[in-house]
């Protein structure tokens, strides 16, 4: 699992823009939906799903 704190050690240029793009989804989730999480478990969870998801792309 790579996350976006991690890219700048990356020697892989292709690892560098699937950390950031992880980076971007889950803000640009965590900003849409800021009002709809009850807590940080709620958040954790589509954090998690966002991963997930990226992951099986990057495998592909």
């Amino acid at each position: 699992m790579i996350y976006s704190s991690e890219y700048s050690s990356l020697e892989d240029l292709e690892k560098q823009y699937h950390a950031i793009g992880v980076s971007v989804v889950m803000d640009q989730k965590m900003i849409v939906n800021r009002d709809k999480y009850r807590n940080t478990d709620e958040w954790l969870d589509d954090m998690i799903e966002i991963m997930k998801i990226y992951q099986k792309i990057c495998n592909e």
